[in-house]
């Protein structure tokens, strides 16, 4: 077919006439009109002779230049004349357009099928609004319809267990190894139920299961020929587990072996790092053993009197130096053999201890 016009370029076929083309609403809408020859019926496929009416349609078609195409397009019933028939009117199709029942071009729905299989329900409609696709949620998981089943198992069949819910129910899958594609799914992983599948689809010569026992007694059921294989995470799962069995039995002779042979313990490799936390835990250790002696000693030259009744106050690093600061709440005295000593409070937080001049006493 020559491309003469834009509107064969949007709907290409013979038997379509393009009357109009507007937009609404941002999308592009084309006006067209099916103009073919009379149909046959799709029940007895008698040609069509009589036209009963016509009405219109609206079929989504794929988006041009970023808008969304929609056709309205006028169809035809016309009336099956063979009495014979119990349908009695049909309505014309135009091929690669139209379906019966259906609001959507061929195209979309093999779009919205790629969509859906790719990202499943609320993903993929938000991926249709931006790419202007008619998809809604229940549409394209709609569009998922289970693929047929090869009437003959693979050469290499794998089988294996699923959880549909965890510690509930459980399913099996079976996997062509060949092409890594899933052939069925079941919805038990019962004997029965496996064996009747095998009986049904036979032709597999090597079957790759799982280690469990209702596999093993349906495949020697229902294809006792197939030689049984186990994939490589059974392997290495039966060799982990006959491993930690060994060592649980002979636990006494390892903590034996290992007690007897252990050498002294190495010392850590010398790094810097680990140099200056030495150094630091030993300046550390030294300043705490610096403030409990000041502490337990007091000041020099303070009376034991006093270092029982004052008490060296922790909040200033200075006491790690000897400082003589103190806390006291009211000034008190004490005699000394140099004459009594008045501990006076100071206007900041802390008090310092201060010796006074000896104070006269009256006889």
């Amino acid at each position: 077919m020559r491309v003469e016009m834009l509107e064969d370029l949007l709907l290409p076929g013979p038997n379509l006439m393009v009357r109009q083309l507007t937009t609404v609403d941002g999308n592009l809408v084309v006006d067209a009109a099916g103009c073919g020859p009379p149909g046959s019926c799709p029940r007895c496929t008698h040609p069509a002779t009589r036209v009963h009416s016509r009405y219109r349609r609206q079929i989504s078609e794929l988006p041009v230049g970023g808008r969304g195409l929609i056709v309205r397009l006028h169809v035809r019933r016309f009336i099956c004349d063979q009495i014979q028939c119990p349908r009695r009117t049909f309505v014309e199709q135009v091929a690669g357009l139209t379906e019966s029942r259906r609001r959507s071009s061929p195209a979309v729905r093999s779009a919205m099928r790629a969509v859906a299989m790719e990202l499943g329900g609320r993903p993929g409609q938000r991926l249709c609004a931006k790419l202007r696709l008619p998809g809604r949620r229940t549409a394209l998981m709609s569009r998922l319809v289970a693929p047929p089943v090869p009437a003959q198992a693979p050469r290499i069949l794998g089988i294996d267990e699923f959880a549909f819910r965890k510690g509930r129910t459980y399913g099996t899958v079976l996997v062509d190894v060949e092409t890594s594609r899933p052939v069925d799914v079941l919805p038990h992983h019962e004997t029965c139920s496996i064996a009747a599948w095998l009986q049904e689809h036979t032709g597999a010569e090597i079957v790759c299961r799982d280690r469990l026992m209702a596999f093993t007694k349906a495949i020697r059921q229902a294809a006792p020929g197939a030689l049984e294989v186990a994939d490589r995470r059974q392997l290495l799962q039966n060799l982990s587990t006959a491993v930690e069995k060994t060592c649980r039995r002979h636990r006494a002779c390892l903590r034996r072996y290992a007690t007897t042979e252990a050498g002294p313990p190495s010392a850590a490799p010398a790094t810097p790092l680990l140099d200056r936390v030495r150094q630091r835990h030993r300046d550390v250790n030294e300043l705490t053993a610096t403030r409990h002696a000041t502490h337990e000693a007091g000041p020099p030259g303070m009376p034991p009197c006093v270092i029982g009744t004052v008490g060296l106050t922790t909040s200033s690093p200075r006491h790690a130096t000897g400082a003589q600061v103190y806390s006291t709440r009211s000034p008190t005295t004490c005699s000394t053999a140099s004459g009594p000593v008045v501990r006076v409070p100071c206007s900041s937080t802390a008090s310092c201890l201060r010796s006074a001049t000896p104070v006269a006493t009256t006889p």
